[in-house]
């Protein structure tokens, strides 16, 4: 659990809320989106980026275990 805590403090403040709003409260993008007041292709582009983050954050956490 404390890698994950890890990887979303990677995210800025909004990219984070829109991962909480997606994975752990199940909203869709376009509830988000008018929840936040954003266009949802706006939204789709955060969100993009901020799995992005999550990726990059996790190749690294593995590739350091494996060094």
């Amino acid at each position: 659990m404390q890698k994950v805590k890890n990887a979303l403090s990677e995210l800025n403040d909004e990219e984070y809320k829109l991962i909480k709003a997606l994975f752990f409260e199940q909203k869709s993008l376009r509830e988000f989106a008018e929840i936040i007041g954003k266009h949802y292709t706006t939204v789709y582009y955060i969100k993009n980026k901020a799995i992005e983050k999550l990726k990059k954050f996790s190749k690294m956490c593995w590739h350091s275990k494996n060094i």
